[in-house]
């Protein structure tokens, strides 16, 4: 999550937000592109929004896998999203096997009760948090609560150490 979110931020330049021309050109390389990139790269506009989904998602991606509630949602969505951003550049672009280790690696974020449903006999001995238990309530939303105000407040310190050049929307 850690690189998708620090090149975003390397990415704040005219050709990723303002322009949104940064898969147009990347698509424009006959060397790396693949047919279904050739024929993505004749409808511009379409391209320009790709570029910012993109970069709205690697941007945002590791913010929300670390927001702490809803955690089985939120790691579904993040698998969903690391899954598709490089199944969607394996196909358009013919970059070796970067895309497919990373998809391959995205099977990290599936949530552990998935797993417990489909290999049951692994998590026979593994005991689990209870959230029912009304004694850990309380200590859970304190905790989250203090998990959330220190990323919240961590995020706005290193954006302020950020050039305000690179934070251009």
């Amino acid at each position: 999550m850690f690189p998708f979110f620090f090149s975003a931020l390397f990415k704040g330049s005219f050709e990723w937000w303002q322009q949104g021309s940064a898969l147009y050109f990347a698509l424009s390389l006959d060397q790396l592109t693949r047919p279904l990139g050739h024929s993505l790269a004749q409808h511009y506009e379409l391209t320009v929004f790709l570029t910012r989904m993109a970069f709205l998602g690697e941007l945002f991606v590791l913010p929300v896998f670390l927001f702490p509630l809803k955690r089985n949602f939120i790691r579904w969505l993040v698998f969903g999203f690391v899954f598709l951003f490089f199944l969607a550049t394996s196909t358009l672009m013919l970059i070796g096997l970067f895309p497919l280790c990373f998809m391959a690696c995205s099977v990290l974020f599936i949530p552990s009760s998935f797993w417990q449903k489909v290999w049951p006999v692994a998590f026979e001995n593994v005991s689990f948090q209870d959230e029912a238990d009304s004694s850990l309530a309380l200590k859970q939303i304190v905790t989250d609560f203090f998990l959330l105000f220190s990323f919240v407040l961590v995020c706005i310190w290193n954006l302020q150490a950020i050039p305000s050049r690179l934070l251009v929307f």
